[in-house]
């Protein structure tokens, strides 16, 4: 399948699904003289979802690609530097993957929340810094 139509049959789900999800233009601009103004950010993500787990908007980005497609150096490098921070990349190749990914999401930001604390405890009983 055409990563097209992976990119449009996926964000038409997600839209229809009641997400917030954006393709993201990142291809270089004829300027009329026959140069090109240059892309924005070289390996940015096809789109961007925001999830909503809890209450709180997660930021999750996706790169689509067909059952053939490989990640660019570029590509790579975004997608490292967005989890270093423990952001959410995705390479998406179907709504099956999609909705996989939406779970993923929402179990790790659960999990992510559940070891929190805002009492001044951690969730094992032991004294944590208090946020306020």
């Amino acid at each position: 399948m055409k990563e097209t139509l992976i990119q449009k049959s996926v964000l038409d789900y997600l839209r229809l699904s009641g997400y917030f999800a954006v393709r993201l233009n990142n291809i270089p601009t004829p300027l009329g003289d026959g140069k090109f103004r240059p892309v924005a950010m070289k390996g940015l993500p096809d789109a961007h979802v925001d999830i909503v787990v809890d209450g709180l908007p997660i930021s999750v980005w996706i790169e689509f690609k067909n059952e053939k497609g490989r990640l660019s150096p570029n590509q790579k490098a975004v997608m490292e530097k967005i989890k270093t921070y423990g952001g959410f990349y995705f390479i998406i190749r179907s709504i099956d993957e999609m909705e996989r990914a939406i779970k993923e999401v929402n179990h790790e930001v659960r999990e992510r929340l559940h070891s929190m604390t805002f009492s001044g405890e951690t969730n094992g009983g032991t004294k944590g810094k208090q946020i306020s």
